[in-house]
Order: structure tokens, then sequence, then C-alpha cells
């Protein structure tokens, strides 16, 4: 807030200029190790269980927010990727051949994932002290929700090839019938009382 322009921050020493340098030399380890622990936690929370805030005290309901059972989905997403990795192991045929196992390189994709998510969870967490940026964590929900689904996607491809039982696509489309449902009652939900928090 003292230097809030490029001119202040120009005229400032460079020894004091705000930098990861300048914070390393005026923090210890410890403190910034909490800020990063304790920033992260609150943006991973913020992601999967975002907290409500009233709209004030006269009319005592919630600000409305987008996807705000967020978490919920992903864990009824992930629910649905162990139940076919279950399915895989225990209720599908074992693999014949090359073509009905998981590619190698499902490994090296699963990695990506979970590193960048981890990364920008770390990065976002960093900054929490300077800047909410909810919105910018928001970015990481969208590739999270593609990769579970890809993920399901690809097991039910290698039980067809097994020659798996109906049942396993069928189970499958139900499950996502549903949360295909919770979205869209959240969307009346949201239509009903369109009033959002900021």
């Amino acid at each position: 807030g003292d230097h809030n322009s490029k001119e202040k921050l120009e005229a400032m020493p460079k020894d004091q200029r705000p930098s990861f340098k300048t914070y390393a030399t005026t923090h210890t380890n410890e403190q910034m190790l909490n800020r990063l622990v304790d920033g992260t936690k609150a943006k991973v929370m913020e992601l999967v269980w975002p907290s409500q805030t009233l709209i004030n005290k006269k009319n005592p309901k919630p600000w409305k927010g987008v996807l705000e059972w967020r978490g919920l989905y992903l864990g009824w997403l992930a629910l649905i990727l162990i139940g076919l990795m279950f399915a895989m192991r225990f209720a599908t045929p074992r693999p014949a051949h090359a073509a009905q196992r998981l590619h190698p390189e499902t490994a090296a994709q699963s990695l990506f994932v979970i590193m960048s998510v981890v990364g920008f969870s770390l990065a976002y967490g960093w900054y929490t002290p300077i800047g909410r940026g909810d919105r910018f964590m928001l970015s990481l929900y969208a590739p999270i929700v593609l990769s579970l689904v890809w993920a399901c996607e690809s097991l039910l491809r290698r039980a067809d090839r097994r020659g798996a039982s109906p049942w396993l696509w069928r189970g499958y489309g139900i499950a996502q019938c549903v949360l295909i449902a919770a979205v869209s009652w959240r969307l009346v939900e949201i239509l009903r009382f369109p009033q959002f928090r900021s």
C-alpha cells in the first residue's frame, strides 16, 4: 500500500524492493514454511469446500456461489474412478494381450496431473497473504474434473476390450446421471435466488 506505483517502487533502494530475496532476508525459514503450508491449506479448502458468507443481519440468507458443492462433485467422480479400478481388478477378465492393458504412458499422464495440482496449489497458497485469488485457484477445477472423467473413460475402454459386463457401462452412466442431476438442481437453486458473493 505504501509503494503502489511504478515510480514509488523504483524510488526504493534496490535491497528493499519487494522480491523473494528481500522477503527471505527478513523472514525465518519457519515463517516462510508456515506461510506456504497455511496458504495452501486455505486454498485447497476454498477449492473443494468454499465458505459461505451471509448477505446481512436483516437478510441472513447466504450469498450464492457458483459450484458451492464442488468438493462433493469431485468426491463423487473420485468414487466412480475407485469403483472402476476395483471392477477392473476383480470383476473383469485378466488382460490377454497389450490392447487390453493400460498403456505405460498412463503413469506419466497421471503423474503430470497430480504434480500440476500440487504445484499450482503451492503457488497459489504462497500468494494467499497478498491476494486471495480464488478465481485463479478455480482454474484448477476444470482440469481436475476432466482428468477424472478421462481416467474413468480410459478404464471403461480397457474393460470393454476385456469383454466386461455391459452393466459396467450402465452403472457408469447412472453414476454420471446422478452427478448431472445434482449440478442441474444446483442451477435451479441459483436461478431461484440469484444473489452472488463478490
